[in-house]
C-alpha cells in the first residue's frame, strides 16, 4: 500500500514484534496524543498511561474481576482521569491504536505480560488497518456496558481469588529482539559449475536434504549460493531470512533479472565456503524484474545504487518498501 505525498510514495510500515512487545508499545504511547485500546484483561496502568479522552474496552465481568484478570483499582484510577471505559465480557482481543500506529498482539495489560510471558504481535501504520482497528474498538464499545461510578462500586466488592503464575526460565522470557529479526539480503549471483570436489558434493547433498524439509510449497526447489566463510552473510544468515537476487548468467556478465524475496532455508557451513540454500518458488521467474526496473525502483525509494556483485543487508524499512512497490515496478 502506498500513499501519494506530492511526487513521493510513502510506504506503510509493518513490523513483527517479539518479546519486547510492551517496550515498543510504551515508547509509542509516551508520544501519542490520542489512545484507543481493546484489551481483554487489565491489571496495570503502565505503559499505556491512558488519559482524559482516551478509550479502553476491557473484560470487567464479574468472572474476570473475581479471577484477578482485570483490576477494579486500576479501572478506578483510569476512570478518575477521565478515560472512557467499557466492559465487554466476550472480549479476547488485544488491539491498541496510538495516533497513526496500530498494535495487534497477544499481550494483556499486566505486569506478568510485560515481564514474564512470551508475547508477540504486529505493528503497522497502514491507514486502512488503522481505520479498521478504530472501527473494531468503537464497535466493541458499542456492544459493551459503560463502566460508571456505580459499576466500579459494585465490582470493587467482588472477592478476588489469588492468581498463581508459573515463572518461566529466562531463556523463554529474556530473548533478544535479534533472535526474531529476519534479515533481508540483496545479493548479486551468477551461475556456477557443478561441484567436482567430493567434500563439496557431500555438503550440497546434505544441504539439499535439509533444505527440502523447510520448503513451504511442494512445487518449490531448494537452490544454493556459495559464499566465502568470512563474509558477514555466511556468519549470520539463518532460516527465515530473505534474499533478493540480482542474477547474471556468467561472472563477467550484465545483470539479467532480479528475483523477489526468496526465503533462506539452510546456511550450510563448509571448510572453505558456506552454502546458503533458498526456496525457489514456481512463480519466481514470472514475478521477477528486469535490472533496469529494479534500479528504477531503488531510485524511487531513495535506496543507494547497488552493483551486480553486491552483498548488502537491507534495513527492515528498505525491505518493506521494496516488497510494497515490487508489483507496480513490473508494470
Amino acid at each position: 500500500m502506498t500513499v501519494k505525498n506530492g511526487s513521493v510514495d510513502r510506504v506503510a510500515m509493518i513490523d513483527f514484534l517479539d518479546a519486547q512487545t510492551w517496550t515498543r508499545i510504551g515508547d509509542r504511547a509516551a508520544r501519542a496524543r490520542r489512545k484507543r485500546a481493546a484489551i481483554a484483561y487489565v491489571t496495570e496502568d503502565q505503559p499505556l498511561a491512558l488519559e482524559k479522552g482516551d478509550i479502553l474496552v476491557t473484560n470487567a465481568s464479574d468472572q474476570a474481576v473475581a479471577s484477578g484478570g482485570t483490576s477494579p483499582s486500576v479501572l478506578r484510577k483510569l476512570f478518575a482521569r477521565g478515560v472512557s471505559l467499557y466492559s465487554f465480557p466476550a472480549l479476547h482481543a488485544k488491539v491498541v491504536v496510538l495516533d497513526s500506529a496500530v498494535f495487534v498482539s497477544s499481550a494483556n495489560l499486566s505486569i506478568h505480560s510485560q515481564h514474564h510471558l512470551y508475547e508477540a504481535g504486529i505493528e503497522t501504520d497502514n491507514p486502512n488497518v488503522r481505520s479498521q482497528a478504530i472501527a473494531f474498538i468503537q464497535s466493541a464499545a458499542s456492544h459493551s456496558v459503560p463502566i460508571t461510578e456505580d459499576f466500579l462500586d459494585r465490582i470493587e466488592q467482588i472477592p478476588i481469588a489469588k492468581r498463581s503464575y508459573v515463572d518461566l526460565p529466562d531463556r523463554y522470557t529474556n530473548q533478544s529482539s535479534e533472535a526474531f529479526r529476519a534479515r533481508t539480503w540483496l545479493v548479486g549471483v551468477h551461475g556456477l559449475k557443478e561441484p567436482t570436489d567430493s567434500e563439496e558434493i557431500r555438503l550440497v547433498n546434505e544441504g539439499t536434504r535439509l533444505a527440502t524439509e523447510f520448503l513451504t510449497n511442494s512445487d518449490s526447489s531448494p537452490v544454493y549460493i556459495r559464499f566465502g566463510r568470512t563474509e558477514r552473510i555466511s556468519k549470520v544468515a539463518a532460516n527465515g531470512d530473505n534474499l533478493i537476487l540480482i542474477w547474471r548468467t556468467a561472472a563477467g556478465g550484465y545483470p539479467e533479472r532480479v528475483y523477489y524475496h526468496a526465503r533462506v532455508l539452510v546456511n550450510q557451513e563448509g571448510p572453505r565456503h558456506n552454502l546458503i540454500f533458498y526456496e525457489q518458488l514456481p512463480q519466481a521467474e514470472e514475478e521477477s524484474l528486469t535490472w533496469k526496473q529494479f534500479q528504477k525502483l531503488l531510485g524511487k525509494l531513495g535506496i543507494p545504487k547497488v552493483s551486480k556483485d553486491s552483498t548488502r543487508e537491507l534495513t527492515i524499512e528498505q525491505s518493506n518498501k521494496i516488497h510494497e512497490l515490487w508489483e507496480s515496478a513490473r508494470l
